[in-house]
């Protein structure tokens, strides 16, 4: 009886340190860059290169989400990466890459993989704030513009988010609908998409 009641007592006492043992803090995304930027499956972009008169498209491939650990003291956070497939359709099926948007509490990554060549452009602090950005690695200005146009279309509130990685890079992105501009120097690549048609999922 004496053994039993030992090993009850050290049982519940198990029991006990691990009910008490301290819940690591969670720091999730950000609601609204979640809602701008949670692309899912379905989601698509065409392009027209403005240079080259070449079609491509972009189209969400896969969204996941994982919670990872990190800090001292710990704590444990969220990140979604959408993974995004470029492919050419004129000609069909040529230069294809893949690029990741990645969203971290309040940070929009973004980065392209091409020829398994990685290009990781920076993380950009959001809400996007025109002006220098030293904060950043790569992301030398962001150009907050009210309205913009493409064609026929009519975009408000776009980021103009100028990188330099050696060579000049440009992503104009709006908060519901994503890229609508890209001039690209990466690669040895001599771009300037410009979007035509999309549809979004999120």
């Amino acid at each position: 009886m004496k053994y039993i009641l030992v090993f009850l007592t050290f049982g519940y006492l198990v029991i006990g340190l691990y009910a008490c043992k301290k819940k690591l803090p969670n720091k999730p995304i950000d609601a609204d860059l979640k809602a701008a930027f949670s692309f899912k499956p379905g989601t698509y972009w065409i392009f027209k290169d403005a240079i080259s008169g070449q079609i491509d498209s972009f189209y969400v491939r896969r969204t996941y989400t994982f919670n990872q650990t990190s800090g001292n003291p710990s704590y444990t956070f969220d990140e979604i990466n959408i993974d995004i497939t470029e492919m050419n359709l004129h000609p069909a099926g040529s230069d294809t890459a893949l690029w990741r948007i990645g969203l971290i509490q309040n940070i929009l990554n973004l980065s392209d993989y091409y020829l398994d060549n990685f290009v990781n452009f920076d993380d950009i602090l959001y809400p996007f704030i025109s002006g220098p950005q030293s904060s950043a690695v790569y992301a030398e200005s962001i150009n907050l513009i009210s309205s913009f146009n493409i064609g026929n279309n009519n975009f408000n509130n776009v980021a103009d988010i100028h990188f330099s990685i050696g060579l000049s890079d440009d992503f104009y992105l709006n908060s519901d609908i994503g890229f609508i501009k890209i001039i690209l120097q990466q690669r040895g690549a001599n771009r300037v998409w410009e979007l035509q048609r999309w549809k979004i999922v999120k």
